[in-house]
């Protein structure tokens, strides 16, 4: 019978006792039909795991989890809200249909713009708590910039 180096035995016995490796073995760690959540398959139903709640639709797709589904739950949202603090945009980088509103908000202690790199559209100096909104009627992607701070702060609006 073949031994096994020491230093492989070793690495073994200590991934044991760490735990990493369960007592019985890898496969105990797999789920088994009818236990922690996942009910049995039927016969004939291709297999596979669902999660208990979620009931298998027509289609192969879940009910929406509300009851009926909205007729498009991805309707555009009319305004956008982005926050100025001092040295970046919140959030970063926002997706919104042609026709949106987006609305910057200056919640930092000092004067900011919001300035489209095209030089396109520009917003006034923004104290502390004032806004200016701005409606993209064409699908583009936007990259802007505060005047004050053209280095650190800047953000993206896709319009799509």
């Amino acid at each position: 019978m073949r031994r096994l180096p020491r230093a492989l035995v070793l690495a073994l016995v200590l991934l044991g006792v760490i735990g990493l490796i369960p007592p019985d073995g890898p496969a105990s760690q797999q789920p088994q039909p009818g236990a922690g959540g996942y009910p049995a398959q039927p016969p004939g139903s291709g297999g596979g795991y669902r999660p208990s709640g979620y009931p298998q639709a027509p289609g192969g797709y879940r009910p929406y989890p509300g009851g009926s589904q909205p007729a498009n739950p991805y309707l555009p949202v009319a305004t956008t809200e982005v926050v100025i603090y001092d040295g970046y945009f919140y959030p970063p980088s926002i997706q919104v249909a042609p026709g949106a509103t987006i609305r910057w908000t200056n919640k930092g202690l000092h004067r900011h713009t919001v300035t489209d790199l095209t030089g396109l559209w520009t917003s006034p100096e923004l104290a502390p708590n004032d806004s200016w909104s701005f409606t993209l009627r064409h699908p583009l992607n936007h990259y802007y910039y505060c005047r004050h701070h053209r280095l650190t702060m800047s953000a993206t609006i896709v319009v799509k």
